[in-house]
């Protein structure tokens, strides 16, 4: 993967950082006991790469954590520094996986992608993208590793 691509596989990340800190405050709320939350995420057998998931605690004035799935469908939680897990408690997860965009077409050159990128076809069953549509309820439990493998269904 190039820099380029990178960077822009991390945008939507980025995005969804950039909207939840206003919401969460300032610093970390100590008051937040976290786990360690991870799991793999697979359809139809397959692992699914390159999922964007939150995990919306049950205390809405609790910071959400968020993950991105790697090349082998694993994923680690990470709620204000990078692995440090899920609010502890039962919370609502969505999954979301878009394919590339029908816009672009071969040979159209960097900045033409650039202009034209946008969500293309979801990957998986839609009803994943929504917290409350998912059917996906963790309770993530205190002092201990919170293990979720995630089967999706059509």
């Amino acid at each position: 993967m190039s820099h380029k691509s990178a960077l822009r596989a991390l945008a939507p990340v980025a995005l969804l950082w950039a909207a939840l800190v206003p919401l969460a405050g300032c610093g970390r709320d100590y008051k937040q006991q976290l786990a360690p939350l991870t799991g793999t995420v697979t359809y139809k057998g397959k692992p699914v790469v390159g999922a964007f998931m939150t995990f919306l605690p049950p205390d809405t004035a609790l910071r959400p954590a968020i993950a991105r799935t790697d090349a082998s469908g694993n994923y680690v939680m990470e709620t204000y520094e990078p692995r440090d897990g899920a609010s502890v408690g039962s919370g609502l997860l969505a999954i979301s996986l878009r394919g590339p965009s029908k816009k672009i077409k071969p040979g159209m050159g960097e900045a033409a992608l650039e202009q034209l990128a946008d969500a293309g076809d979801p990957s998986i069953p839609i009803k994943y993208f929504s917290h409350e549509k998912s059917g996906l309820k963790f309770d993530v439990k205190a002092r201990t590793n919170n293990r979720y493998d995630i089967e999706l269904v059509d």
